[in-house]
């Protein structure tokens, strides 16, 4: 699985990061500083899933997600948001994401999402 993943904080994306890794999504994993650079980096069918943080600087992480939505219907996206952004879900999702995560989550959380959106 080659995933791309985009947070500005070299700290949360070591932590995603690992945890990618530890939930079994091996190390094929492309990372990105913000979300300009994450839709440089983006590849229409290169990806099979986007890890993008809500906040980050440059373009909007809901403008990332319409842009990646636009270049590839399959890739599955998942956006990270903290707990009071948990009113945004709906529109998130109605944005064109797969799913979500609060920060912060665990291993088990994320295994959960990747396996429902990734079925062995």
């Amino acid at each position: 699985m080659k995933i791309l993943l985009a947070d500005d904080s070299i700290t949360m994306r070591g932590i995603i990061l690992r945890s990618l890794q530890a939930a079994g999504c091996g190390d094929n994993i492309v990372e990105a500083v913000d979300a300009d650079d994450a839709f440089t980096k983006f590849k229409p069918h290169e990806f099979d899933l986007a890890v993008i943080d809500s906040n980050m600087p440059g373009i909007s992480s809901l403008d990332l997600i319409k842009e990646i939505r636009q270049q590839d219907e399959k890739v599955k996206i998942f956006l990270i948001i903290v707990y009071s952004e948990e009113g945004r879900v709906m529109s998130v999702i109605e944005q064109g994401a797969d799913d979500y995560l609060v920060k912060p989550f665990t291993v088990d959380a994320l295994r959960e999402k990747v396996n429902k959106h990734f079925p062995a």
